[in-house]
């Protein structure tokens, strides 16, 4: 049986410091939400990567330093956990449009998390562990991100350290989840809290690494999401971000402010790309938006129950948001346009006063039967060409009256199969069928009934292709390497977007579903005139292109190589890297030599 994870949200406390814990129940940001100085302080925190206000012995030409516990967890073989931890770091610092990037120090005997400029990485093996200064029992929560940094004067929100605890006395770690399902993933859940690490705070994208809620078994949190990578790209912009990508702004009110309201955007493939939350003056703004029609709406943060559980809710968040007002009924969508580099201003929303008497409190995973299917806090997924597959919903009032349909297109809604219960709250169960062409991605749930209200599950389900090969146990865990990068591309098109900006070179590239990150290749056109390919990985910095998270990278000064040169993507995943293409004979390009290291 798997187990069910919460993570609640960062608390400053009198040191300066925010702790985000992952706690364990059976119960249950902006593009991203930020961490505040204090409850009453909305400055958020950010590492100086630069030093231009204050110098640190952990942070050293731009990279955050972070060190491992030499003991690290026994019960997993070798330096594997090491290697996983790295793997997250990797996946952070891979973020095309952002320049927060990482080094890993040596690493030393560790089992204390206090302001002393060592960015410690460690199992807590003992009933308790020092935090701050003071003991702090691990029984409750899975792992843990104390975050130090100024909390007044000119420095105020710059992060002074940073330490990473996963609990070992109460919990079992597995870097291999498909073998040990009811074990927490290692990579999945250091990539979490290492979103902390930087700044952010949870997400109510439901599948997105920062969100809250996560199983045990599951690795999907090994891959940032849209709305993981805007987070970071808006604190450490790089790149073309903010350049090449505009945004959405506007307010919710009444028409007086609405404070703590969640903004999703969605493109016109039906993708969940980001979630943004308002202001105390009721205004919001969605950066980091590539040129398209996108769908907005808005929700109410769940309110904090008595009884029943929430997808998301006050305790996932900071003090700060303590006041957000969760008393309207979520919206329809909205359409607005995003053209590069322009702001798209006025895409505003009046709300009531209402609070809605439904809500989405679980959700019913992939399954061909009703006996069948399992209802939890953690979002589902699907494929590419599902055929009658069911999903479901559970919370307060869903019942028979109630409408669930799920948001874009591709999506066949087949009808209802069965009304019941789950956990003691009714629940509705219909069946889908997924097109074949449906854009890989995520997705949202919507339910409403009536005057009681409308919600949603943002980012509940996610779109895979057809045909992949996925651990029926740990999703995210793949069986085969991934595809080629916009395989099929017809002859005369460029497989890659490649786009000058002054001395820069952009790369752009489709996602490939499957895939955890990318590497990026050059060669040389004159090899490929004599019959060869002389490409290989593009080291060192600031062009190393190795372990690129997103589907964009930048070569910066590129344009003044008087060399003629070819560019090629591969895609990577725990299973290993997919192909660099084929030539104009459909005969395999042979491997990059040297290539990217294995991440």
């Amino acid at each position: 049986m798997s187990a069910l994870g919460k993570a609640l949200a960062p608390r400053p406390g009198s040191l300066a410091m925010a702790a985000a814990l992952c706690l364990f129940f059976c119960t249950p940001a902006a593009a991203f939400i930020r961490q505040t100085v204090s409850a009453t302080d909305a400055t958020p925190i950010r590492w100086d990567l630069e030093e231009a206000l204050m110098p640190l012995s952990s942070v050293a030409g731009g990279e955050v330093i972070f060190v491992i516990d030499t003991a690290g967890d026994p019960n997993i073989p070798g330096t594997e956990e090491n290697a996983a931890v790295m793997r997250a770091f990797q996946h952070w610092e891979g973020i095309g449009t952002s320049r927060v990037a990482f080094s890993h120090g040596t690493d030393q005997a560790i089992q204390v998390a206090n302001n002393d400029g060592i960015n410690g990485v460690y199992w807590a093996a003992g009933a308790q562990t020092k935090v701050g200064g003071t003991n702090t029992a691990v029984d409750g929560w899975v792992s843990m991100t104390p975050v130090f940094y100024v909390s007044s004067g000119a420095n105020k929100g710059l992060i002074l350290d940073a330490n990473i605890i996963l609990n070992l006395n109460d919990y079992t770690w597995t870097v291999h989840p498909e073998t040990n399902p009811a074990a927490f993933d290692v990579e999945a859940h250091i990539t979490h809290e290492i979103g902390h690490f930087i700044g952010l705070d949870h997400s109510g994208v439901l599948a997105a690494t920062m969100s809250p809620r996560y199983n045990s078994g599951e690795a999907r949190g090994r891959v940032l999401e849209k709305d993981d990578q805007i987070g970071a790209s808006d604190i450490y912009p790089d790149g073309y971000y903010g350049v090449g990508t505009g945004a959405i702004s506007g307010s919710i009110g009444r028409p007086a402010a609405v404070f703590g309201a969640l903004v999703t955007a969605i493109d016109s493939s039906g993708r969940v790309i980001e979630q943004s939350i308002t202001a105390t003056n009721g205004t919001y703004r969605a950066p980091g938006l590539t040129a398209d029609t996108y769908d907005v709406y808005v929700d109410p943060i769940d309110k904090v129950p008595p009884s029943t559980t929430n997808l998301f809710d006050l305790n996932d968040l900071g003090d700060f948001y303590a006041a957000a007002d969760p008393n309207f009924f979520a919206t329809l969508t909205a359409a607005t346009s995003v053209t590069p580099p322009a702001t798209t201003p006025g895409v505003s929303f009046l709300v009531g006063t209402a609070a809605p008497l439904v809500n989405i409190s679980k959700i019913g995973g992939r399954a061909a039967t009703v006996a069948g299917m399992l209802f939890s806090t953690a979002p589902t997924l699907v494929f590419q060409g599902d055929t009658n597959i069911l999903l479901g919903v559970a919370g307060p009032n869903l019942d028979a009256s109630a409408l669930f349909d799920i948001a874009g297109p591709g999506i066949t809604d087949n009808g209802v199969v069965a009304n019941g219960s789950a956990g003691g709250e009714p629940s509705i169960v219909k069946s889908f069928t997924i097109d074949v062409n449906a854009a890989p991605g995520l997705r949202s749930i919507r339910v409403s009934r009536g005057t009681q209200g409308r919600t949603y599950a943002t980012g509940a389900v996610e779109i895979y292709p057809a045909g992949i090969s996925m651990s029926g146990v740990s999703p995210g865990v793949y069986n085969a390497s991934p595809g080629e990068v916009n395989a099929g591309v017809l002859a005369g098109e460029n497989p890659v977007e490649l786009t000058l900006r002054g001395a820069d070179l952009d790369i752009e590239w489709d996602d490939e579903p499957g895939a955890y990150g990318y590497h990026v290749y050059r060669g040389t056109l004159a090899s490929v005139a004599q019959g060869t390919y002389d490409h290989q990985m593009i080291g060192g910095n600031p062009n190393g292109l190795c372990n690129i998270t997103g589907s964009y990278a930048s070569l910066k000064n590129e344009a003044l190589d008087p060399i003629d040169r070819y560019y090629l993507i591969t895609a990577y995943n725990n299973a290993g890297e997919g192909i660099t293409g084929v030539d104009s004979n459909e005969a395999p390009l042979p491997a990059a030599s040297p290539a990217c290291p294995v991440p």
